[in-house]
């Protein structure tokens, strides 16, 4: 025997020529890793760029504690333990790249599961439609991280009971109706997903007969109304809506909203698309011979990719709202203390707010630039801006807080902090502020409360040992603590007895705080605009005359237009405000004004276009027209 028989071997297939190789799925599949690849990096630059994670948190201002009471009172509630899990994940939007991590690994955690749900074969692309629209629905400022991980859990859980349930009729209906129980625990909204997807799939479960199938989808469909409506008459003290609808994508509010969110429902339009793609692919049969799914031409494959870019372009463009994310933007930097990112945006749609117009006015303050530019914003020319009306204060407490903090009126940031305590509980941001106004009145065993509550928050823990470590220190003057005399350096704004006021007048409160502390410059200029803003002359001569050892030198435009204005209208008859210098470039801008003004008449339109052309930023303008020209 040869030593070639002896191995088996034959020259027989070297002997045929240009035998056809066996085809390869290697570069198709290269291909999709690299579409897929380009996809995620698509949808995380827009969560950053577009969305930006820490918009987000700053709208929810989620509360979150590493403490087990803070689990155990999440429990008492239907879906608690996936609450707990998303006030961890949301706490992360705090850095904007983190949270779009988050966001992009949610996404495609969901892209994943509905290949497994459909099993689409060629149609690869339809497993991802519903993933893009979930992309949009988490664009949105007010969409629940919770409701995305309910969406997870429902379908994760159907996908196991699926493809590891029993055969035999009676022991796969037990083991769904069983399964709804603990998924109900972890999220209402994910139990109702799962009998959602069991009655989609009985009908085309080919082992069981056609009565066997419909009784199936009636017993799973009767045991999620079932579950939780016991649940909520005898386990949780829920009303019956937050029974079934808890977390449910199906229903676009939380549970202590009363009206739903505005603009499209996406992550409803979302889950419907899952159901419906669901309905089709079981019916169809999507995959190939034995199971496996087939190839399809590389032509189909490069259509849905090419189809997919516009689809998550036309979703992102129509998901966020650029007003509301202009607006949060204004307030977080406000927040931040970043100026000049406020002032940048001072003609977008934040000017249109009163919230947004207060930041800005904070701004211009702190630019220097509040005594010359106030009226060069229309949004300035009605009188509001420096204070935000009476029904923004109660929808945006923490903002009020933060600009009276700015003020030195701590008794009022106070009281403003626990407006905001009622609105958004115990969120990092809100703790930090009462444990710095509570510090600030020397009232530390009060700020230690809320900075040991603080540092249960994983996130805070370091602000919190800081301002500890202040509160412990040696005792200043007065028996005033460390920590209080601190801040009182820092802010320079304290008035020596501060007041508790409602602040349904403002500009009252100003003027108390400009007498206890001439020094407080941010306080005599609020006092001073409000004045202007009033055409209070007479209010503004004398405040300017009371205060003007503690103004900068020259004075402000505003300031000197608002003397001439008062002196030339004989609305004061202080020597004292005559005799404060004003630049010659000033007077030579009012003469134009009154050259233009005389050569038209006061109540002619054309004397307010052509004023408007050289001087619609000016005090005299607003004096005599109360709005910017055009």
């Amino acid at each position: 025997m040869s030593k070639k028989k002896r191995h088996g071997h034959s020259d027989t297939l070297r002997e045929v020529p240009n035998l056809p190789e066996r085809p390869t799925r290697f570069p198709l599949k290269a291909a999709g890793f690299a579409f897929g690849a380009m996809l995620t990096a698509a949808v995380f630059f827009f969560y950053a760029g577009a969305v930006r994670p820490e918009l987000i948190h700053f709208n929810q201002q989620p509360v979150f504690f590493a403490d087990p009471s803070f689990l155990a009172e999440r429990l008492h509630l239907p879906g608690g333990f996936l609450d707990f899990i998303a006030a961890f994940l949301t706490e992360l939007f705090r850095w904007g790249w983190l949270g779009s991590l988050v966001l992009t690994g949610l996404g495609l955690t969901v892209c994943l599961l509905l290949f497994r749900l459909m099993r689409p074969g060629r149609l690869w692309a339809a497993a991802v439609l519903p993933a893009l629209l979930l992309v949009a629905a988490q664009a949105r400022a007010d969409h629940l991280v919770v409701k995305t991980l309910s969406l997870i859990l429902g379908l994760e859980a159907f996908i196991l009971f699926r493809d590891f349930a029993p055969g035999h009729r009676a022991a796969r209906f037990g083991l769904a109706a069983a399964a709804l129980i603990p998924v109900y625990w972890l999220s209402p909204g994910a139990c109702l997903l799962f009998a959602a997807l069991a009655v989609i799939h009985a009908p085309a479960d080919s082992g069981m007969k056609i009565p066997a199938r419909l009784a199936f989808a009636a017993g799973i469909a009767a045991a999620a109304a079932f579950i939780p409506w016991a649940a909520g008459r005898w386990f949780y003290l829920v009303s019956e809506r937050n029974a079934f609808l808890r977390h449910s994508a199906f229903w676009r509010t939380d549970v202590f909203q009363a009206e739903p969110a505005p603009g499209f429902p996406w992550d409803a339009a979302a889950v419907l698309c899952v159901l419906a793609l669901t309905a089709v692919f079981a019916v169809v049969k999507g995959a190939g011979e034995n199971g496996r799914p087939r190839t399809g031409r590389p032509s189909l494959h490069a259509a849905q990719a090419a189809a997919l870019v516009p689809l998550l372009l036309a979703a992102g463009m129509a998901a966020v709202d650029r007003d509301e994310r202009e607006y949060l933007a204004v307030r977080l930097a406000a927040r931040e203390g970043d100026w000049k990112q406020v002032t940048g945006r001072m003609t977008g749609p934040a000017a249109g707010s009163p919230i947004g117009l207060c930041h800005i006015n904070r701004a211009l303050w702190h630019s220097g630039r509040l005594g010359s530019d106030f009226f060069s914003l229309p949004a300035n020319f009605l009188g509001t801006g420096l204070f935000p009306d009476r029904d923004s204060r109660f929808q945006a407490p923490l903002d009020c807080s933060d600009l009276f903090n700015d003020l030195g009126h701590v008794n009022e940031a106070k009281r403003w902090a626990f407006e905001a305590l009622t609105l958004h509980g115990e969120s990092a941001d809100v703790l930090k502020r009462l444990a710095e106004t509570h510090l600030a009145s020397g009232q530390d065993s009060a700020a230690a409360r809320f900075l040991d509550r603080l540092r249960l928050n994983p996130f805070a823990r370091r602000w919190a040992d800081r301002r500890r470590a202040l509160l412990s220190g040696s005792g200043a003057g007065d028996g005033e603590s460390a920590a209080a005399a601190r801040l009182r350096e820092t802010a320079g704004r304290l008035p020596e007895q501060d007041f508790v006021v409602d602040s349904r007048n403002p500009v009252n409160d100003m003027e108390r705080l400009a007498k206890a502390a001439p020094d407080n410059r941010m306080a005599v200029d609020y006092l001073l605009m409000s004045n202007l803003i009033d055409r209070d002359l007479r209010a503004f001569t004398r405040n300017l005359v009371r205060f003007r050892p503690n103004l900068p030198d020259p004075l402000p435009a505003l300031y000197e237009e608002g003397l001439i204005a008062a002196l030339s209208a004989a609305r004061t008859g202080d020597p004292a405000a005559a005799s404060i210098p004003v630049r010659r470039t000033t007077l030579d801008r009012f003469a134009d004004f009154e050259r233009i003004l005389k050569a038209h008449g006061i109540r002619n339109a054309e004397a307010a276009a052509d004023l408007g052309r050289g001087h619609a930023a000016t005090y005299w303008y607003y004096l005599l027209y109360g709005k910017r020209a055009g």
